[in-house]
């Protein structure tokens, strides 16, 4: 067996040493060809190859997730999906879903709702029931992708779960964040009322936690929902409170997201000057024009803003500026209604050309069927271009390690077959020789077990010899000495015989009882004496570390006396009788009493 395992180590050390320059050949062309966008140089890659697959995991996460904000979706898919190989290989199945969240807002990002909703329950599936705080997230986000569909029944259930996980008082902050979300999804929804309701419950929480950045975004959260309501007054009051708030906190900066929110809310309410004033402001910060969400609303509330109170000039700058970001945002509704203001534009100076232009792209973007399918056209186009190099990166991989393959194949074919060769002609000596001993052994033990068996035969006999001689002569002294008591009896009831005194018929009866007894006694005696040599002898074969009390002990059990009788012929109480015979069949082994009974009568 040793000799076996010798030779499959030394053939899988040999079979690696013959591999190690193609394996080292795929870890190159890997690095260069599939993760050169990871890894500076190859001391870069080095250092990523020692981590643990947690760390990889962990560290190919990182990348994805700066890939996703510098809006590179192919580079942050890829980068994921390596993360899911490492982590697969390890029993961190929260870390896996951490992943699967990221997959799930890539596939959302690129407006696949149905792919992203899938990654999402995947994320939620391998979160433990302990991990309520990414529980949370998986939930929300399956009630984002939800109401983006318009089931807003099942996402409202999902927005349950994630608040029924939560504890007020361990999680306050996250608690406060999930309302917020709640009341935005309710205003969504137009139910202002419950929208109210939760955005107030978020507002206590923050009060009581003093959190006035969380507080500054309930109060702006709050006001959108009245500007919903067209409770311009009101609207006013909160965007006004959550833009002080945020103002009051980082007094360097202006925030620019609530400062549009109430310019709007003054334009509402005619304060248009004041609208003026805080539009000048934003304009004069120092804007972020990455971010198209926030561009798109602010130039698309200043063309709304200036459309009557500026020159024609002005407000095709102003529509221009506020087309580009809306379109980079994917925001069509607002593309559609800017054509359609510049086509009522055109109309009153009476510019037919341009009012028939602005009036079909308006009612090319009006269309919300075009523009549903034109979104899921335009993304489903991307992700199936990234599937495609994704899928095409690996076919060049698998064809340049063939290539590889093939080029040493036959050099590794000659090596291999002379290794075997090898190893066969080793494997069929050291078997011979393997049979040769293993015969040997198993006659020089055989001859042994013999051995061992005639030396406990004659043991066995010589005690059993020994024992019965002497049995023998202590019964005969015990024959001796009533004989002795029998003669001394019958001299006794001659003297008795010849007194006068008692008479001779009660003498004559008496005797005869005597005699009688003591026949009785010699019979049982000579019984007694030949059943006890022999069943001793034969207790003693059987059972040769008996002690004395217990030899007799298995003597009165094999004649089937009962407990209380050995008891008293042993002068012993019946508990130490039992106890015997639980020694004893605990000592022999007998997996049960009756069966050491069967046993003990049956020799």
């Amino acid at each position: 067996m040793m000799n076996r395992l010798i030779l499959v180590i030394l053939f899988c050390v040999i079979y690696f040493l013959a591999f190690s320059t193609e394996q080292n050949q795929d870890n190159n062309f890997l690095l260069n060809k599939n993760n050169a966008y990871l890894f500076k140089d190859i001391d870069d890659w080095n250092k990523f190859k020692i981590l643990t697959s947690l760390e990889k995991g962990i560290l190919l996460r990182e990348k994805a997730q700066h890939f996703k904000k510098s809006d590179s979706i192919i580079l942050s898919l890829q980068s994921i999906l390596l993360s899911n190989s490492e982590l697969e290989k390890t029993d961190y199945n929260g870390e896996l879903g951490v992943n699967y969240l990221l997959i799930g807002d890539l596939y959302e990002h690129s407006n696949l709702i149905n792919i992203s909703e899938e990654k999402y329950l995947k994320a939620l599936n391998n979160f433990p029931s302990t991990d309520s705080l990414n529980l949370v997230k998986a939930y929300i986000s399956i009630a984002r992708v939800k109401a983006k569909v318009n089931k807003f029944n099942l996402a409202e259930q999902y927005i349950i779960k994630a608040q029924n996980l939560l504890n007020i008082k361990l999680h306050s902050k996250e608690a406060a964040k999930l309302l917020n979300f709640k009341a935005i999804f309710y205003a969504r929804a137009k139910l202002y009322n419950k929208a109210i309701n939760t955005i107030d419950s978020a507002i206590l929480i923050n009060k009581t936690s003093y959190d006035s950045l969380a507080l500054s975004v309930n109060y702006t959260t709050k006001g959108k929902i009245f500007f919903g309501q067209k409770n311009y007054q009101l609207s006013y009051k909160y965007f006004r409170a959550g833009y002080d708030l945020e103002l009051k906190y980082d007094n360097s900066r202006i925030p620019i997201i609530k400062a549009i929110n109430l310019a709007a809310s003054l334009q509402e309410l005619g304060k248009l000057h004041d609208a003026e004033k805080l539009y000048d402001q934003i304009l004069n910060e120092k804007l972020d024009y990455s971010n198209s969400r926030v561009m798109a609303i602010l130039y698309y509330n200043l063309f709304a803003f200036r459309l009557d109170n500026s020159t024609t000039k002005d407000i095709t700058i102003l529509a221009d500026s506020a087309l580009l970001y809306c379109k980079k945002a994917r925001k069509f509704d607002i593309v559609s209604s800017i054509y359609q203001t510049l086509s009522n534009n055109f109309y009153k100076n009476g510019n037919i050309e341009k009012l028939y232009e602005y009036q079909i792209l308006s009612k090319h973007y009006q269309d919300s069927l075009y523009i549903n399918e034109n979104n899921r056209y335009i993304n489903n186009i991307k992700v199936q271009e990234i599937l495609k190099q994704l899928n095409s990166s690996s076919r060049n991989i698998k064809s340049e390690l063939v290539s590889l393959k093939r080029k040493n194949r036959s050099k590794l074919l000659i090596i291999i077959v002379l290794i075997s060769l090898l190893i066969f002609i080793t494997t069929i000596y050291t078997l011979r020789y393997r049979d040769k001993k293993r015969l040997i052994l198993l006659k020089q033990q055989e001859l042994e077990r013999y051995s061992s068996k005639l030396n406990l035969s004659t043991e066995k006999a010589n005690v059993a010899y020994c024992f019965s001689e002497q049995l023998q002569q202590v019964f005969n002294t015990l024959i001796i000495k009533i004989e002795q008591l029998k003669s001394g009896n019958s001299s006794y009831i001659n003297k008795v015989k010849a007194n006068k005194i008692i008479s001779h018929s009660e003498l004559e009866e008496y005797c005869t009882l005597l005699d009688k007894t003591f026949d009785t006694i010699l019979t049982t005696q000579d019984n007694f004496k030949d059943n006890y040599v022999e069943i001793k002898a034969r207790l003693k074969l059987h059972f040769p570390d008996l002690t004395k009390r217990e030899t007799e002990a298995c003597f009165f059990l094999k004649l089937d006396y009962p407990v209380k009788e050995i008891a008293l012929k042993m002068n012993i109480s019946p508990r130490s009788v039992e106890m015997i015979k639980y020694r004893l069949r605990k000592k022999f082994e007998f997996d049960s009493m009756d069966k050491f009974m069967e046993y003990l009568k049956s020799i």
